[in-house]
């Protein structure tokens, strides 16, 4: 099977009449149905959140049986894909939203105010150290260290000794929990939302924020430039 990065390419991308946008309706349908789950799998695996119809894309030609999508097949696949998430007036650069602005606000919540309790261990553990009155400007919520996972992140919250190792085996009984349940494939899936925001786009952040906000889990707060921007989450 050929591969794209670590990504298994499915069998309709070397079948040269799938990058040729086809006239019937139910086969385009179903044409178009394939693309979308490629693009979003390729774009959540690759952390991609913006194509450009103009642009190189890996997907959108195979050299091995020389195809290409013009530019009507991949306009036509990315509309049915994005909607209305286009960035510009002109329609040729668009967000791919391969979780929902709910799920990324699910996402955010989970990592700032329950990495404890997402591996077991007590909410009132994350009440005691501060951490439900987090501060973060929205630059280390996208590439600050605290955003590649939780493991470091609560080493450098929790200074209790106590809790750190409280933490270390609520992960072993993690592990050991979920392995004897799910099978290889679906274990990875919950524990993805850990690192998942590290490298976020700016926009799709910004958006989820202000729905917390809106929810009155967080307090946006502005600074003298971007970079100070950022959210005091309180949950």
């Amino acid at each position: 099977m050929q591969t794209l990065g670590e990504l298994k390419l499915p069998q309709f991308s070397n079948y040269p009449p799938y990058f040729t946008l086809q006239p019937m309706r139910e086969t385009q349908q179903k044409q178009i149905q394939l693309w979308k789950e490629l693009i979003i799998n390729y774009c959540r695996m690759q952390k991609i959140f913006i194509i450009g119809l103009e642009e190189d894309f890996p997907l959108f030609s195979n050299p091995a049986i020389e195809r290409s999508l013009n530019y009507d097949a991949r306009a036509a696949f990315l509309s049915a894909l994005v909607s209305d998430e286009w960035t510009d007036n002109g329609h040729r650069r668009c967000l791919i939203l391969w979780h929902r602005i709910q799920e990324w606000a699910d996402i955010i919540l989970r990592f700032v105010s329950n990495a404890a309790t997402t591996l077991c261990c007590s909410l009132q553990v994350v009440k005691d150290n501060g951490l439900e009155e987090s501060v973060m400007t929205v630059e280390e919520m996208r590439s600050g260290i605290e955003s590649r996972g939780t493991v470091k992140y609560i080493y450098k919250v929790f200074s209790n000794h106590f809790v750190v190792i409280l933490f270390v085996l609520c992960s072993v009984f993690f592990v050991f929990h979920f392995s004897s349940q799910y099978s290889k494939n679906e274990l990875p899936s919950i524990t993805h939302h850990l690192v998942d925001i590290h490298g976020m786009d700016r926009a799709v952040l910004t958006r989820a924020l202000k729905l917390l906000e809106n929810k009155g889990k967080l307090a946006i707060f502005k600074g003298t430039s971007t970079d100070d921007e950022g959210a005091k989450f309180s949950v």
